[in-house]
């Protein structure tokens, strides 16, 4: 089996839509990773990527509050900062996204440790860990409220 079929049984279903996109060599805006970001790395199970962009957001917005906090600097012009690692991801998600696929692709063309069936789930997407994430986001920020809440009352 060629590059060529084993990327497009990685991808899976949006396999021809990726591969028009990486065939243009120009920056492309990929929505997704602007709108969802580490959901969208989590979604298309680059679980590495999207800790270190959950480390890089972490280490942004401390250093966001600690400008915030160290200087009469208002909130309102240091927020949309926060954005930024979305911006990124979605300007270079499409490239992410490839050399991704294809450290995961040569491997497996080269020297194949499993059958065809496991490449292919070990591929493709996942909803299970995101709304995972999603739900302990939100179990997390209603816990994190109704101490806070204690705290103050």
């Amino acid at each position: 089996m060629n590059e060529q079929e084993l990327t497009r049984i990685f991808i899976g279903s949006r396999a021809d839509q990726y591969l028009k996109k990486w065939q243009d060599q120009k920056l492309q805006m990929h929505w997704p990773a602007l709108i969802f970001g580490m959901y969208w790395l989590l979604y298309r199970k680059m679980y590495l990527y999207c800790f270190l962009m959950f480390c890089g957001t972490c280490l942004l917005t401390t250093l966001l509050v600690w400008a915030v906090l160290a200087s009469n600097v208002p909130v309102e012009l240091v927020s949309p900062i926060g954005f930024v690692p979305n911006i990124l991801l979605s300007l270079f998600g499409y490239r992410l996204y490839q050399r991704f696929v294809y450290s995961k692709v040569k491997p497996y063309e080269e020297k194949p440790k499993y059958s065809l069936e496991i490449f292919k789930l070990y591929g493709g997407v996942t909803w299970s860990v995101p709304v995972l994430f999603v739900l302990l986001y939100v179990m997390g920020s209603v816990g994190f409220t109704i101490e806070l809440i204690k705290f103050m009352y």
